[in-house]
């Protein structure tokens, strides 16, 4: 069921993503699995860019990107979903 078609109010969340092992891939596997979340439509999504680490240097440049999403999930059902593994 879409948050469109509920009679509830849905929120807007902006959802920082971050990954430094196979950031790419990894985002758009946790962008795909916003999609997914119950009672949730995703409604955009950054370009993604990276960024030197912050801290020791000797390690790969961070990937980037925002998405931004309607819910009706509380935040900790939201990060509960948003910190399972991808």
């Amino acid at each position: 069921m879409s948050v469109a078609t509920m009679n509830i109010m849905a929120e807007r969340c902006y959802i920082s993503l971050v990954n430094l092992t196979e950031p790419v891939a990894q985002l758009k596997r946790a962008v795909a699995a916003l999609a997914l979340l119950p009672a949730t439509q995703l409604r955009q999504v950054s370009q993604f860019y990276s960024s030197k680490p912050m801290g020791p240097q000797d390690q790969p440049d961070y990937v980037n990107a925002v998405a931004a999403i309607d819910t009706v999930l509380t935040p900790p059902a939201t990060a509960g979903k948003k910190k399972q593994p991808l």
